[in-house]
């Protein structure tokens, strides 16, 4: 069963949910919700129960609720980035002068594109 996807008529047990093995993997797609149905059954040991007696079974939904990401714009917090040096020298374009947030997205995935090179040059250390 690890990685592969469950269908109509798979089984699994409480142990392997104990266990951390099952995982529910959105495909990414705009949906705001998901659910799967379940039939729980709990296997009785038949040497302690009478035989006319039968393991009861119960239908479930389980409902998925999932957070939509990069639906809300980034926030430029530097809206006018600039930098002032002495003729010949050197700086560091830090955060302080050039900074984008999204809160659902981390600082690594933020990627810049130059659309126009500088005069002079513009170099990632």
């Amino acid at each position: 069963m690890p990685g592969a996807n469950l269908t109509a008529g798979d089984q699994f047990n409480q142990t392997t949910v104990d266990a951390g093995g099952l995982v529910y993997r959105h495909d990414g797609s705009e949906t705001a919700a998901d659910q799967f149905t379940f039939t729980l059954d709990v296997d009785v040991d038949r040497q302690h129960v009478a035989d006319e007696w039968t393991s009861p079974s119960a239908q479930f939904t389980f409902n998925i609720s999932v957070r939509a990401v990069d639906d809300r714009p980034f926030h430029v917090v530097t809206t006018a980035p600039w930098i002032r040096l002495v003729q010949g020298s050197t700086t560091n374009i830090t955060r302080d002068r050039l900074l984008t947030e999204d809160d659902d997205t981390p600082p690594d995935r933020i990627v810049y594109e130059v659309n126009v090179s500088a005069f002079r040059s513009v170099q990632p250390f």
